[in-house]
């Protein structure tokens, strides 16, 4: 039974296959058609070659964002290093922070900070007035 299933499946696989084959053979056999084809295939080489171009031009404006971001945090890290040792939770939530504004921010009120504490809380003042939806 298992043997005539497997025969079956085989003579209309090769059936499909074959029917597929012959289509393409009358398409290549008609003039008409074999333009439209090249067209057809001068199309998807065209859109093949937009697509790449644009995922590598957002693949380099990414990178250079993420770079201008590690950048900063790193930055901030050195001159926040002259004040003492940089706690954990100020590197997770500098490491966290990818608007770039909100990144120079931090950077002045180190670069002002007389203290950890004090660049702590200018940080959570600055949060917390964003969460509120006021930006100082």
């Amino acid at each position: 039974m298992i043997c005539c299933f497997r025969i079956i499946n085989l003579y209309f696989r090769n059936y499909f296959v074959k029917r597929i084959q012959d289509a393409v053979r009358n398409v290549k056999a008609s003039r008409e058609m074999e333009e439209q084809f090249m067209l057809l295939e001068e199309l998807i080489r065209e859109e093949r070659e937009d697509a790449r171009k644009q995922a590598l031009a957002e693949g380099r404006e990414l990178g250079l964002s993420e770079g201008m971001t590690q950048e900063r945090v790193a930055a901030i890290l050195e001159v926040l290093a002259g004040l003492g040792e940089v706690p954990d939770d100020i590197r997770e939530h500098l490491a966290d922070v990818k608007d770039l504004d909100t990144l120079k921010f931090y950077f002045r009120q180190a670069l002002s900070a007389r203290s950890m504490d004090e660049f702590r809380k200018a940080v959570s003042s600055r949060d917390v007035d964003r969460h509120d939806g006021s930006v100082r």
